[in-house]
């Protein structure tokens, strides 16, 4: 039996959300009025300033927008908790100089700003248009906080799927780790998973480009492309990624990072 297509949601954007200077005006979404709302399940506003998503699809509305410069950041970075999170273990940042690293699966962001707030240099890429508005949004803002502008500006964002660019030398240097996120595979237990993001993976189940996008080919282009690791976001109890055994992982509460070593130097030495 063919498993159902995801329905594209309908998006629409509130007058002064769209900043024509930005990516984001390259949306093309309609702009509405207030009245019009309720036949949209996605909105783009501006809140307080910050470009904001809103999921109006259940009984109450869910607004999403990124805010590196939230009190529980703030205090992360004062704590040194950036260092000590799992994922900076496991791209290795105690080895000199600090990796480059190539995050292929950006998402919100969150993951990329620990590692930024740890040291390391980022390339991100995103490849849904409205979520990469929202991230850019959230690094302009982070740019202009000169508490945070100098982690920020460790980060370089582009907008496409990852599988195309991590072959443009234009715009991908060889990156030391090459990290993925893939989003979790939905279970029974969805309830459990926090509003945001439920509407983040929405957004990205609409956005595949082909019926059966997977992150398997993306797993075997990065190592490719790695020159020291790979890095796998996976929920702690699941199985690898592809089946690939890893060469050993990283594991903090429900998640665990599965590490892969990186081919590059063997792969392009006949190049």
């Amino acid at each position: 039996m063919t498993a159902p297509q995801p329905t594209t949601p309908a998006i629409a954007a509130l007058p002064g959300a769209l900043d024509p200077a930005s990516f984001s005006n390259a949306l093309q979404l309609p702009v509405i009025d207030q009245q019009q709302a309720t036949d949209f399940d996605f909105l783009l506003l501006r809140l307080d300033g910050k470009l904001t998503l809103r999921d109006t699809r259940g009984k109450t509305d869910v607004d999403i927008c990124i805010d590196f410069s939230s009190p529980d950041t703030r205090h992360r970075l004062r704590s040194g908790g950036a260092r000590r999170h799992p994922l900076s273990r496991a791209v290795n940042i105690r080895q000199s100089p600090l990796p480059l690293v190539c995050d292929t699966t950006a998402g919100l962001g969150r993951d990329a700003f620990t590692l930024a707030a740890a040291g390391c240099r980022l390339v991100l890429f995103e490849r849904s248009p409205i979520v990469h508005a929202l991230l850019q949004d959230g690094l302009d803002r982070a740019a202009a906080d000169p508490e945070i502008a100098e982690i920020a500006g460790r980060l370089r964002l582009y907008h496409g799927d990852a599988r195309t660019l991590l072959t443009d030398s234009s715009i991908s240097p060889v990156a030391d780790v090459v990290y993925l996120d893939p989003m979790y595979p939905a279970t029974k237990k969805s309830a459990a998973v926090k509003k945001g993001m439920r509407a983040l993976q929405t957004l990205l189940a609409a956005d595949k480009t082909e019926p059966a996008q997977s992150a398997e080919p993306l797993l075997t282009l990065a190592i490719a492309s790695a020159r020291q690791r790979v890095v796998v976001k996976r929920p702690a109890s699941a199985a690898s990624l592809a089946g690939a055994t890893p060469s050993g992982n990283i594991t903090s509460g429900k998640t665990r990072y599965d590490i892969y070593a990186g081919q590059y130097p063997s792969q392009h030495l006949a190049e």
